[in-house]
């Protein structure tokens, strides 16, 4: 389980090289405007990033809940930037993080 927390912590900060676009703004040039998605999802990244360290530290019932909601919160901010990641040819990199962190939370029992 540990291995697994690392190897989504990796693949998030990963894609976080391409370029990926403003999840605020409505029309969206994702090729031109030069956001990078660890930029655009920091926030989401740092409650992730505490969230899995606290429950690696600590696996008890309260810790994989936060886990989970922060993991689920991420999830739901990454789905806005998929268009984004198509654009910029790096559909792959994205997707792979989303599946890591689908496996993740398929994989926490919090009961």
């Amino acid at each position: 389980m540990i291995q697994s927390i690392t190897k989504t912590l990796l693949v998030v900060v990963l894609i976080g090289t391409f370029a990926a676009c403003d999840k605020g703004k409505e029309a969206l040039n994702c090729a031109i405007q030069n956001f990078d998605l660890a930029t655009a999802l920091s926030t989401e990244l740092v409650a992730l990033n505490e969230a899995a360290f606290k429950y690696s530290d600590d696996p008890s019932p309260e810790n994989c809940k936060a886990y989970k909601e922060a993991a689920n919160f991420y999830l739901e901010s990454a789905t806005e930037l998929q268009d984004c990641a198509k654009l910029v040819g790096q559909e792959d990199l994205y997707n792979t993080a989303i599946e890591e962190t689908e496996e993740d939370l398929a994989e926490l029992d919090c009961d």
